[in-house]
């Protein structure tokens, strides 16, 4: 009968697959420790002192101007009226307007509270032309159209302020 072989090289095999199990263990460990102080020394390098090497210098920039805007509105006829219009129906009266700051404005309007009747500000009563960039100094007259709105009843008065702005034209 042939002899099996013996249960010896069994064990050994066992021990030597601990050992590469431990070998590897061990060598993950190492990698993280030294991952970890790799890490630890980037992160206190980085700040470093920045008391060593450093300067400030100070120059007067001068003074600062802002500029002004105000813009005012007025009626180039103080007794036209609003009267006898239908719905749906637009009409434009001329309005003054004076820049009296020292930046050149963009002119909107607006009505003052809400209501369903439409503003728009025009360079000319008749005509779809924006109006320009109102300069510094400069008095224009321009068209305030009203448009009624389509629900306007026969006999009907609606009383509105229409409220000018001027934003400032970038230079």
């Amino acid at each position: 009968m042939p002899q099996s072989s013996s249960p010896a090289p069994q064990p050994r095999r066992l021990q030597r697959a601990a050992r590469r199990r431990a070998q590897r263990i061990r060598g993950v460990v190492k990698a993280t420790l030294g991952g970890l102080a790799l890490t630890f020394f980037m992160l206190t390098g980085i700040g470093g002192s920045y008391a060593m090497w450093t300067s400030t210098a100070t120059v007067d920039a001068g003074t600062i101007t802002t500029g002004t805007a105000e813009l005012v509105a007025a009626p180039a006829d103080p007794a036209a009226s609003w009267s006898d219009m239908l719905p749906g129906e637009a009409l434009g009266r001329p309005v003054v307007l004076t820049n009296r700051g020292d930046v050149p404005l963009a002119v909107t309007v607006a009505p003052a509270a809400q209501t369903e009747w439409t503003l728009r500000v025009l360079a000319t009563c008749g005509a779809d032309t924006p109006v320009p960039a109102i300069q510094p100094g400069e008095v224009l007259t321009v068209c305030l159209e009203v448009k009624a709105p389509l629900t306007l009843l026969p006999g009907q008065t609606a009383a509105f302020t229409a409220v000018f702005t001027g934003t400032q034209v970038p230079r």
